[in-house]
């Protein structure tokens, strides 16, 4: 995909990473949402088509890094690790030959055991970067021992999309959000409702995402304890639909195994939705536990339905959250990030 526009002053953006392709049940990924954005404060931008296959995708990074080569200033490089490092080392090695600076962009949450499993590919493949990127100081912190140094640029939303409603006290409508794989644990969302059921009849849980094979473990779970009249499955949820279900929700769970910065709670703060999450990975560095949300131990049920029951109990605190939380998502805005990027381009100064 070429997207071209002119402007003096706005380096030449080239952007590689995973592409949701624009379906029914995808939304933007982060690299999507850079390369959109920038294209519409003009800048000339070449970003990677939305092809599913290996073999397709590897063509079209390099159909970018060749063919569009001399149009591209700096390459921004989202990085996931796993199953598709192989593209991303292959990219900066292109770029690398070509004298592309490149900002790699973290995004993945297991990145230091990655890193710890594969130390020499991984050295080799981050030294090819200009300057390294996360979304929360939590990965800046992991990798420091092993002698990097990552600058912090938080993942932007368009903080406009997502009408504000002050939280003043809450009831417990409950809002889960994320797709049924291991890493986001959603059993845990569902035995977290058994310890309130006998508290609340109106208790509820929306749970919504992609269905990565759990949903039916998670339906039969909640059959099996006796509170699948409190679980309703909604699918995925994007555009108004979504918006909806937040402003519907006075609750928002987060109950992930290994996460990084989950964009999901910047929306919640967007809506005035109070968070719950689990402590792991960069959450800690994203939520400050009493201040812009709750924070519980990994894998704990009981202990997220006592927080859920504290701010049940607590107008002052549901009102605290919601209140500072969406200052913290302003903090996301891209009217905020934006210039944090802009400074980045400018510091690199592009090829040379």
């Amino acid at each position: 995909m070429m997207i071209s526009s002119q402007q003096v002053s706005c380096p030449r953006l080239g952007f590689i990473g995973p592409v949701s392709g624009g379906g029914k049940q995808t939304i933007p990924t982060p690299g999507e949402f850079l390369a959109e954005r920038f294209h519409e404060e003009g800048c000339s931008v070449v970003a990677e088509s939305a092809y599913r296959g290996k073999a397709a995708r590897l063509l079209d990074v390099c159909n970018i890094l060749i063919r569009h080569n001399r149009n591209i200033d700096i390459l921004v490089l989202s990085v996931y690790l796993g199953q598709g490092f192989f593209l991303e080392d292959l990219a900066s090695l292109v770029a690398g030959w070509l004298r592309i600076p490149v900002v790699m962009v973290l995004h993945n949450g297991l990145t230091p055991a990655f890193v710890s499993l594969f130390p020499e590919w991984t050295s080799r493949f981050f030294r090819r970067a200009r300057v390294l990127v996360a979304p929360s100081a939590f990965l800046p912190r992991s990798l420091r021992p092993f002698g990097m140094t990552v600058r912090v640029i938080p993942n932007p939303i368009d903080i406009g999309l997502y009408p504000f409603r002050l939280r003043k006290q809450a009831s417990p409508r409950l809002l889960w959000m994320r797709s049924f794989y291991p890493y986001y644990n959603p059993q845990m969302a569902v035995r977290a409702l058994t310890h309130l059921k006998e508290k609340h009849d109106d208790l509820s849980l929306v749970m919504a995402g992609k269905d990565k094979g759990l949903q039916l473990v998670v339906s039969q779970l909640a059959a099996e304890l006796g509170v699948e009249a409190q679980v309703a499955f909604c699918g995925f949820l994007q555009g108004n639909e979504k918006l909806d279900r937040f402003d519907q929700a006075d609750i928002f769970i987060n109950t992930n195994n290994v996460d990084n910065a989950p964009v999901s709670i910047v929306e919640a703060w967007a809506m005035g939705t109070p968070v719950v999450s689990t402590n792991v990975g960069g959450i800690a560095d994203l939520v400050q536990d009493g201040e812009t949300g709750l924070l519980v131990p990994d894998d704990d049920d009981r202990a997220m339905a006592e927080s859920i029951e504290r701010l049940l109990k607590s107008p002052d605190l549901v009102r605290k959250l919601s209140a500072q939380g969406y200052e913290q998502a302003k903090k996301c805005s891209w009217q905020a990030v934006l210039p944090q990027w802009k400074n980045l381009f400018e510091e690199i100064g592009g090829r040379r």
